[in-house]
């Protein structure tokens, strides 16, 4: 019997990211004018085959990312930070931080999902799945999902070939550069551009 699990991984840059400047500028000329950062990142949710449900093929999550940290097709680690979480995992303290995720409606990962297989010796790997992550800050919060739609169906999504969700944000993970989880991320450890 096999069992698995999902894996919600996000790579987001570590130097100023022009992209995510222009959103912001762009969305404050439409109205938006408590916007104050954008932030976004590079999404990958990762479906992990387990032997017999005790996870004997597929290994634990932090080693999951440490594998994939390796696979320079998707990361650089002097340009990017490595995130993840259970796919389960969600932001419960007080209320929640809510995030965009947009993706390719007929998105074909298969190309990513061989080479992280057959180079990068994650043959554990069931499915990947590739998207968009933002995330927007109001002065001194994350904004409200009320504003990620309409941001989404104003900028950040081209309804024609894109789809989007609007979530909470998961308690995720960030890896170091030594392979070794270093903490939990928070709207600190992302570098947002004001």
């Amino acid at each position: 019997m096999r069992s698995r699990s999902s894996l919600d991984v996000t790579i987001e840059p570590a130097i100023p990211d022009n992209t995510a400047f222009t959103v912001l500028r762009t969305l404050r000329e439409l109205g938006y004018q408590e916007l104050q950062a954008v932030s976004r990142a590079d999404h990958l949710l990762l479906t992990v085959r387990h032997a017999g449900g005790s996870g004997a093929e597929g290994p634990a999550a932090q080693r999951v990312a440490q594998q994939l940290s390796k696979a320079e097709v998707l990361f650089n680690p002097n340009k990017h930070r490595l995130a993840y979480a259970p796919a389960a995992a969600s932001s419960t303290d007080g209320a929640p931080d809510y995030e965009a995720l947009v993706f390719e409606k007929d998105d074909d990962a298969g190309r990513l999902l061989a080479v992280l297989r057959t180079t990068f010796g994650m043959g554990y790997l069931e499915s990947v799945a590739r998207g968009v992550v933002w995330r927007l800050r109001e002065r001194d919060r994350a904004a409200p999902a009320e504003r990620l739609h309409w941001a989404c169906q104003t900028l950040l999504s081209n309804r024609v070939s894109q789809d989007y969700e609007v979530r909470v944000r998961p308690e995720r993970i960030i890896l170091g550069a030594d392979g070794k989880s270093v903490g939990e991320q928070n709207d600190g450890a992302a570098k947002e551009l004001r």
